[in-house]
């Protein structure tokens, strides 16, 4: 009869340097994308972005006319406060609902820059177009804002002064946009002022387009659910400094 082998035992520091390995191939397997360092956010956004919403930038030159905006309703005020104020009132909400609806307000962008270009090239079709007349608060801070800096970029500094305001059918009449307010976007061209005792007071007369991109069922008076699906990314240090702890807190940051 043959003698029984007897299994042959590993030395301790062969098993484990056997438990190591398998440890480190287990590690390598459940590894993935989300474990690979990320780049600087300098690098990960577009040049002269300030911070993020979810997948939205937001550049600084964007900002500082909303923030001119704000400065006319706000002149005894430092820079810095309007800068903290339009971060409040409009753009940190505005972001958050762009966040959340990334796909189709693409469409409604590409849309708007369609037809921005249609109306540059044939001013006949503006007559199609809508007529709407009010201030800051109707017409939207960033579409009253960006309107007036259509209006200095056509030399017309001193449009809000009543003295200054050229006579009907003399403005440039130059196209603008597109102007992202919450939920759509906007090209415009101004076909009148009127202007009141301050800055502030300032009445527009648009003729002017919107393309929407907010889902029927999306409430824009409760916005805590765009805040809780989109994280706030600080790019500018500076700028997030500005930034409330309450959007800090709901953004996740």
């Amino acid at each position: 009869m043959m003698a029984r082998r007897m299994p042959t035992l590993r030395s301790a520091p062969a098993r484990a340097l056997s438990v190591l390995t398998l440890s480190a191939l287990a590690a390598a397997a459940c590894s993935g994308p989300e474990d690979t360092p990320l780049a600087p956010a300098s690098e990960r956004w577009p040049a002269g972005t300030v911070i993020a919403v979810g997948d939205q930038p937001l550049g600084l030159e964007e900002l500082q006319v909303i923030a001119r905006g704000v400065a006319a309703l706000f002149p005894g005020e430092v820079p810095r406060a309007h800068l903290r104020r339009a971060l409040k009132t409009t753009v940190l909400p505005r972001l958050a609902v762009a966040a959340v609806h990334s796909p189709a307000r693409a469409k409604a962008l590409t849309a708007a820059e369609q037809r921005l270009a249609e109306l540059r090239a044939e001013p006949a079709r503006s007559a199609e177009l809508a007529l709407e007349f009010g201030n800051w608060k109707s017409l939207d801070l960033e579409l009253w804002a960006a309107a007036q800096d259509s209006l200095r970029a056509a030399g017309l500094d001193d449009f809000a002064e009543p003295e200054n305001v050229p006579p009907a059918g003399a403005l440039p009449a130059a196209w603008f946009g597109p102007v992202e307010v919450l939920g759509e976007f906007v090209v415009a061209r101004v076909e009148g002022t009127r202007p009141g005792r301050t800055p502030a007071d300032l009445q527009l007369e648009l003729r002017l387009q919107r393309f929407g991109f907010l889902r029927d069922d999306f409430d824009i008076h409760d916005l805590r659910g765009a805040y809780a699906q989109s994280d706030l990314e600080i790019v500018d240090e500076e700028i997030g400094d500005l930034i409330s702890g309450f959007y800090l807190q709901q953004l996740g940051h």
